[in-house]
C-alpha cells in the first residue's frame, strides 16, 4: 500500500514509493513510449447513450457503482477533444479494468469536471498494481481548468483505477491512452501448458509412426 497522495501539483512526473509513477501532464507521459491507443469516444453520434452499468471500449471497461448507470458520449462537460467525451449520467465511482481480467503497464486521461470553472471539487483516484499495490490520489478539478491530466505507469502492470466522486460534482473522462494489455498470468500460463501438451502430442504421433 502506498500512503494517498495529494496530486493538485503542476509537475511533469513524480516517482512514488513502489513501483507507480505519477504523471501530471500529457506530453510526459506520452514520451515514456509505453502508449499504443488513445479512445476519444469521437466515432459516436453526439450526445449518445452507449451502455448501462458498465461499457467496453478499446479493451477497457469502464463499470458505475450502479449497475443501472447510463454512460453517454456526451457534449454536455466540455470534451478536451470534440465533439465527445465519455460520461455516467448518476453521481457514482466509475473502476477501468483491462480486457480480459488483464493489466497495462501504462494509462493515462483527462478528468473533467462537470462543476462551474472556479469551483474547485476534489475526486479521489485509487491505482492498483497486479501485486496488490496501491496509490491513492486526491485531486482537485476546476478552480482554473475544466479538466486535468492525470497519466500511471507500473512495471508490475495496473490491474485496475477507480475514480470517486466525495461530492454533488459528475465527471467526463476523455482521451484515455493505454499501453499494451496483457492477459493475466494464468491465462498465458494455461495458454503455455497448451502449446507444449500439443508439441509433445505431434512428438509423439510422429515418433510412432517412424518406428512403426
Amino acid at each position: 500500500m502506498v500512503p494517498p497522495v495529494s496530486a493538485g501539483g503542476g509537475w511533469g512526473r513524480a516517482a512514488y514509493a513502489g513501483s507507480i509513477t505519477v504523471f501530471t501532464d500529457a506530453k510526459s507521459f506520452f514520451q515514456t513510449g509505453k502508449v499504443v491507443s488513445t479512445e476519444t469516444f469521437d466515432e459516436f453520434p453526439i450526445d449518445t447513450i452507449i451502455g448501462v452499468g458498465s461499457v467496453t471500449l478499446d479493451e477497457i471497461t469502464y463499470t458505475s457503482a450502479k449497475s443501472s448507470t447510463p454512460w453517454g458520449a456526451l457534449s454536455i462537460l466540455p470534451p478536451v477533444s470534440p465533439p465527445n467525451a465519455l460520461t455516467q449520467t448518476d453521481v457514482q465511482p466509475a473502476t477501468l479494468t483491462f480486457a480480459g481480467g488483464g493489466q497495462t503497464d501504462a494509462i493515462g486521461f483527462y478528468l473533467i469536471n462537470s462543476a462551474a470553472l472556479g469551483t474547485s471539487v476534489p475526486y479521489g483516484i485509487d491505482v492498483v498494481t497486479a501485486s496488490g499495490e496501491t496509490l491513492s490520489l486526491t485531486v482537485s478539478v476546476g478552480e482554473t481548468s475544466r479538466n486535468i491530466f492525470r497519466g500511471f505507469e507500473s512495471p508490475e502492470g495496473i490491474k485496475s483505477i477507480t475514480i470517486t466522486t466525495p461530492t454533488f460534482a459528475n465527471f467526463a473522462l476523455d482521451n484515455v491512452s493505454r499501453g499494451v494489455i496483457t492477459p493475466e498470468p494464468s491465462s498465458l500460463t494455461l495458454g503455455a501448458t497448451g502449446i507444449l501438451v500439443l508439441l509433445a502430442f505431434t512428438w509423439w504421433q510422429r515418433t510412432r509412426w517412424m518406428t512403426s
